[in-house]
């Protein structure tokens, strides 16, 4: 029937495709190198180009960034991982640790590629591959060559307290923070204070000790949607018990097809200062402590902006 018949149409396609990346040769890798300059290149139909990079620090996140002149929203994708597969692997995408095969997001007629690896995840000394494959079908239609520059970015995770650090975050995507404290924090807490500034993000999310995880390991959430710059602010500790010495991660979702710009404020409050805040106001006892336990924790925070 007809379902059988397109079925059959993608059958067709793929394998076209994966006989097309089989039959492409395996290159040896393009060095890139943290504050150059973008490498420029271009990736004909079906093949695959290969560029290597050693991390030398743990308190960074790494960002790949791919910018194409292409019409296809598919017109490349781009691949990371710690082992470069062979090419006749390379289409199943657990070889990879993170990829993106896709990009609607066009400035000034360039698309936008990129792949973030968590500060969390990565590791001094270890070697990272990116692999950009150019996309060879499209209907009946064979894709053209496509030029694009590739860059490799560290993008510091450590905010010192009493500071603040700006980026961005596209398609979807994380970037991750955080600030440390030591056993000498004994009083006061840490007023964290995260805003859009331009752009479209999703929401903020706090944690302690983990970069990623599970909504039942968040500390605060911060939603960060909507027309205007919504902010909110998250005071810590939000109980009677001093902050336990440690790494508080921050972490910004961008939304999907668009990228968004944000700022987060990491200040060092006083104990009379934690006393008189809006969390602080909660911590008494019987039915107030009760309702305190029933607040999330980003609705505290956003009583501060």
């Amino acid at each position: 029937g007809a379902l059988g018949m397109v079925m059959a149409g993608v059958r067709s396609r793929l394998s076209l495709l994966a006989l097309a990346a089989g039959a492409a040769a395996q290159t040896t890798p393009v060095a890139l190198t943290f504050g150059a300059d973008p490498v420029s290149d271009k990736i004909p139909p079906a093949e695959w180009k290969d560029y290597v990079v050693v991390m030398d620090d743990e308190d960074s996140n790494l960002l790949f960034s791919v910018n194409a002149t292409t019409d296809y929203a598919n017109g490349l994708g781009v691949y990371v991982s710690e082992e470069l597969p062979p090419i006749a692997d390379r289409l199943n995408p657990g070889q990879f640790l993170d990829f993106d095969a896709q990009s609607v997001i066009v400035i000034n007629g360039v698309r936008l590629y990129s792949v973030a690896l968590a500060q969390c995840y990565v590791r001094r000394g270890q070697t990272y591959y990116v692999s950009v494959f150019g996309k060879n079908v499209v209907g009946s239609a064979t894709k053209p060559t496509v030029p694009y520059t590739i860059q490799v970015k560290k993008i510091p995770a450590r905010i010192p307290l009493n500071s603040t650090r700006k980026g961005t975050v596209c398609d979807g995507h994380y970037m991750h923070y955080f600030w440390e404290i030591d056993s000498s924090f004994v009083s006061g807490g840490v007023r964290t204070h995260i805003g859009k500034v331009e752009g479209e993000l999703d929401a903020a999310y706090m944690r302690y000790e983990r970069c990623a995880g599970l909504a039942s390991a968040n500390l605060a959430n911060v939603p960060l949607e909507g027309h205007g710059t919504p902010s909110g602010t998250v005071i810590l500790p939000q109980g009677a018990t001093p902050l336990d010495a440690g790494r508080y991660y921050v972490s910004v979702k961008g939304k999907p097809e668009i990228c968004g710009e944000y700022s987060i404020d990491v200040q060092q409050i006083s104990q009379i200062q934690l006393l008189a805040s809006p969390a602080a106001t909660l911590r008494g006892g019987g039915l107030v402590s009760l309702l305190a336990s029933l607040v999330p924790a980003w609705l505290l925070g956003r009583a501060m902006r």
